[in-house]
């Protein structure tokens, strides 16, 4: 049996090789979009844009954050004005009551409206929550 080291043929198998290896990074940069995938590429620049990518992250995240800040202080002022409403009621039907022109009996009822009125705030005070903390009355 002979064995014949055929050099031709090995060079051959080693560029070959050598161009799977460079088409898998150039797929893998294509994949991702990515100029540079890993510190193989250039070593300075990945860790720069790692820490570029890390900064994106944390603004991304502060981003959400201060959504989710908007969303309760627009639930909390709905619940305010809800409340400055009602107090404008109440105001409105004292005025009303103070007129001579009503009865006593119709002051009664005046009064009750008004009493009424009177717990609807710390109602909404105690039932404004967001993800289950209650943002207008802090004694929960």
């Amino acid at each position: 049996m002979k064995i014949r080291n055929d050099i031709s043929t090995v060079q051959v198998l080693h560029e070959l090789r050598q161009n799977h290896t460079v088409l898998a990074k150039q797929q893998e940069k294509l994949a991702t979009g990515l100029k540079i995938v890993g510190a193989g590429d250039d070593a300075s620049t990945y860790a720069i844009s790692e820490r570029m990518r890390a900064n994106i992250r944390g603004l991304d995240q502060a981003v959400a954050n201060v959504k989710t800040g908007k969303s309760m202080l627009t639930i909390a002022s709905s619940a305010i004005d809800e409340q400055v409403g009602i107090m404008r009621q109440i105001m409105a039907r004292t005025m009303q009551a103070s007129d001579d022109t009503y009865s006593d009996t119709d002051r009664m009822t005046l009064n009750k409206e008004i009493s009424q009125l009177l717990d609807q705030p710390e109602d909404i005070a105690t039932q404004t929550t967001y993800n289950g903390d209650h943002l207008l009355d802090q004694r929960r």
